[in-house]
C-alpha cells in the first residue's frame, strides 16, 4: 500500500506502517513467550525481522531471524469446500485460467539446472481469455485447498544473508541449493552475492507475496518497463506505479482521514 489506516486511525505512510508492525510483533513475542506458544513466537520473529528489514534496521532484523529454528513454517490455510476460503493463486491460474506466470519466472535456473522451486507447466492447447496470453501453470499449489507459507525458516535465513552478506550469505545460499539439488554458488564479490540473494528470494519465496516488496526494497527495474505497450488487443501502456493507493471507500468512511 502507498498508505493505509489501522483500526480507524489516521492515514499512515509505508514506514509508519512498518514501524507499527514492529511494535505489534514485539507485543506478540512477549505474549507468546508468556504463554509458551513457540509457533506464534517464531512467526512473530519472522514478521518483525521483515518489518525491520524494510525500515533498514538491518542488525535488528538479522538478530530476529537468527532466533527462528530450522524447519519452522507457519502456513495460511485454505479449503476447497468454501469459495471464500479457496487458494486464489490456484483458482486464478490453474482452474480459471485468468492469470499466467510472468516471463521472468519462466526460465529460472542456476548453473544450467532448472530451479525446481519455480516449477511450471506450459499449456500448449489453450491461451488466456484474451486468446493471446500464453498460459504457464504454477505447480506449487495444486488444489484450491493448498496452504501458503506465511512465515518460515528459509525466509529468515535469506534475511540474514541479505544483511550480513559475504561468506555467511554464500553458506546460506548453498544450504538452500543443496536442499533442492542445485549446484553450489561461489563468490567473494559483494555485488555478485547481493544479486544472488535477490535471485534466491525470487525462487525460494515464489508465490508467497514477497515479489512486489522486493521490487521496491531493491529498486529493481520494472518488467515490462514503464511505457511498454500492452499486447496488441488491449491498448495502453504499462505504468510505473509501485504501490496501491488507499481505496476511496476507506478514506471516505474514516473520520480520521480527510477527503
Amino acid at each position: 500500500m502507498c498508505s493505509a489506516a489501522v483500526d480507524g486511525g489516521p492515514e499512515l505512510t509505508r514506514d509508519a506502517l512498518f514501524a507499527l508492525a514492529e511494535q505489534r510483533f514485539s507485543a506478540a513475542i512477549v505474549a507468546a513467550t508468556t504463554s509458551r506458544s513457540d509457533s506464534i513466537r517464531f512467526m512473530s520473529y519472522v514478521g518483525r525481522a521483515r518489518a525491520r528489514l524494510n525500515l533498514k534496521h538491518n542488525a535488528e532484523a538479522a538478530a530476529d531471524a537468527k532466533l527462528v529454528p530450522a524447519g519452522f513454517i507457519w502456513r495460511s490455510t485454505y479449503t476447497a469446500s468454501d469459495p471464500l476460503r479457496e487458494n486464489q493463486v490456484y483458482v486464478g491460474n490453474v482452474r480459471s485460467l485468468l492469470v499466467t506466470v510472468d516471463e521472468p519466472y519462466r526460465t529460472m535456473s542456476f548453473g544450467g539446472v532448472a530451479d525446481p522451486r519455480v516449477a511450471l507447466t506450459l499449456e500448449t492447447k489453450r491461451k488466456g481469455p484474451d486468446q493471446e496470453t500464453v498460459l504457464y501453470y504454477q505447480n506449487k499449489y495444486t488444489t484450491a485447498g493448498a496452504s501458503i507459507p506465511l512465515a518460515r525458516y528459509e525466509e529468515a535465513q535469506l534475511i540474514i544473508a541479505e544483511v550480513e552478506g559475504g561468506a555467511t550469505a554464500v553458506g546460506i545460499i548453498n544450504q538452500l541449493h543443496a536442499r533442492v539439488g542445485l549446484p553450489p554458488f561461489s563468490s567473494t564479490d559483494p555485488a555478485v552475492i547481493r544479486q544472488q540473494v535477490i535471485y534466491e528470494r525470487r525462487a525460494e519465496l515464489f508465490l508467497e507475496s514477497q515479489h512486489f516488496g522486493d521490487l521496491i526494497r531493491y529498486a529493481q527495474p520494472l518488467n515490462p518497463a514503464a511505457g511498454t505497450a500492452y499486447q496488441r488487443q488491449k491498448g495502453g501502456v504499462y505504468g510505473n506505479q509501485l504501490c496501491f493507493p488507499l481505496p476511496d471507500v476507506e478514506r471516505l468512511n474514516n473520520p480520521n482521514i480527510g477527503p
